[in-house]
């Protein structure tokens, strides 16, 4: 516990820091170097870090997706095309090592991974973006900690036990409830304190949604993890885990909610 408070203390003025400068510039650089890190944590996972070449490619996605959101006329299609002939192309290479399944893998995570996370990127980029950012987190952080404080109190009867066992269908639903609220009482603060009224239905509506999307996130990296008979998938956040470990509902998070406010708004 004590190394869990004192990680929590180092990283929580950092992440605010970075919540609180302007550039959607910065924010491709994090996410390309998150991306890096988090894909390297599912390939050792998997199993995949031993076939390195597979690896370079899976890891050059880490740097396009970034990238690909200031440039959004660029057709994604070629690219996805070429990339699945690149995967190929190194499996009849290294045929006695890489199989059509670590490949299918490789070809999963790059979309697992980097391209759900650049999402965020996405989201910077909107009008009100640096609010859009915010709410990523609050969804995600708010909707782990309802259903873990509701499941302690509540909980009875096991959501997925095959999975997480201790995860419960109250702390659930006390999780998709909580960040409904929490994005009620964003919405207010946004709107008294910087004069930007969000529409406090949809933003209910938004944050139901994102807890669904986050404890799908939870339970996809649990299934991962238990396939892979593995607790954590790294311990560069000491007492917390790896990256994976930590955005394992954001990666989920970031790409609904961005496609509820392009395709539905907030205000």
């Amino acid at each position: 516990m004590k190394t869990r408070i004192i990680t929590a203390v180092v990283a929580i003025p950092l992440l605010v820091a970075l919540l609180l400068q302007p550039y959607a510039s910065v924010w491709a650089a994090v996410v390309f170097a998150v991306s890096l890190i988090g894909l390297y944590e599912f390939y050792k996972a998997t199993g995949l870090l031993k076939s390195k070449p597979l690896c370079i490619i899976g890891w050059l996605t880490a740097l396009y997706f970034p990238i690909w959101w200031f440039f959004p006329h660029i057709n994604i299609v070629p690219f996805a095309a070429f990339y699945i002939i690149l995967l190929f192309l190194v499996m009849l290479l290294f045929s006695k090592t890489v199989t059509a399944e670590m490949v299918g893998l490789l070809f999963i995570s790059s979309i697992y991974i980097p391209y759900l996370l650049s999402h965020i990127i996405g989201l910077r980029l909107l009008n009100n973006g640096q609010y859009y950012v915010w709410l990523i987190l609050i969804c995600a952080f708010m909707t782990d900690s309802f259903a873990y404080f509701t499941g302690r109190a509540f909980g009875r009867r096991k959501l997925c036990p095959s999975i997480s066992p201790n995860k419960t269908i109250a702390g659930a639903i006390g999780g998709v409830i909580g960040c409904g609220l929490c994005c009620l009482l964003f919405g207010f603060i946004i709107g008294h304190f910087f004069n930007s009224h969000m529409n406090f239905i949809k933003l209910f509506v938004l944050g139901i949604i994102c807890s669904v999307a986050a404890q799908l996130g939870d339970l996809t990296a649990s299934a991962i993890k238990r396939q892979h008979g593995i607790k954590d998938y790294g311990n560069i956040f000491p007492g917390h885990g790896g990256i994976l470990d930590r955005l394992d509902s954001i990666l989920f998070v970031a790409p609904v909610m961005f496609y509820f406010i392009v395709r539905i708004g907030l205000y």
